[in-house]
């Protein structure tokens, strides 16, 4: 329900189509099927049930809620704010909200919105698994290996000292203007 309805997470290019197609048949079905309705608001004059009408808001409301909700999702996806949602009320552009989610990708991998599958950072329930899963190697690299063999070892393994190397200190101006030659970063060459 919440990729329908929610408006947290990310959702790929085809899931976004998917709910742009499915909202677009659905708003047509139901209009189509107010037609009789009109028809007869217009034979009978005021004697008609308006709860068709009310259950025709009640869906284009629905409708325009889950498109609201996935097409956050799909910015997020992007890595951008939900916020660019309102940029289809500018002049074309609503035709560059369906460029930009329709057919440019995604982030890959992790972003500031979580992961495509929804899953956070630690994919298992248990911190326990999650670690047997590193020291199996099933998902570790250098640096966590390092880590769980220091902490292990009843290390710091914050104590960064013994792995990497101090850089050699460097000599500062001789003089207070700019060397001839090959210029520093933000300063210029005379």
């Amino acid at each position: 329900m919440s990729f329908l309805f929610g408006f947290s997470g990310r959702v790929g290019r085809l899931q976004w189509w998917g709910v742009q197609l499915a909202t677009t048949i659905l708003f047509f079905a139901i209009s189509l099927s107010m037609i009789p309705f009109i028809k007869d608001l217009e034979n009978t004059g005021s004697n008609v049930s308006y709860a068709p009408f009310i259950a025709f808001l009640a869906a284009v409301v629905l409708a325009i809620w889950i498109n609201l909700a996935v097409t956050v999702k799909r910015y997020h996806d992007r890595d951008k704010s939900g916020s660019w949602l309102f940029i289809a009320f500018v002049p074309f552009g609503g035709l560059w909200q369906l460029v930009e989610c329709g057919f440019f990708s995604g982030t890959p991998g992790q972003n500031s919105y979580g992961s495509r599958d929804g899953a956070s950072g630690i994919s298992g329930g248990s911190l326990d698994s999650e670690i047997e899963a590193m020291r199996s190697g099933n998902r570790a690299d250098g640096m966590i290996s390092n880590y769980l063999a220091k902490a292990e070892a009843g290390n710091s393994p914050f104590d960064n000292s013994a792995t990497i190397p101090s850089s050699p200190a460097r000599p500062g101006p001789k003089t207070g203007r700019v060397q001839r030659g090959k210029p520093s970063f933000g300063q210029r060459s005379r």
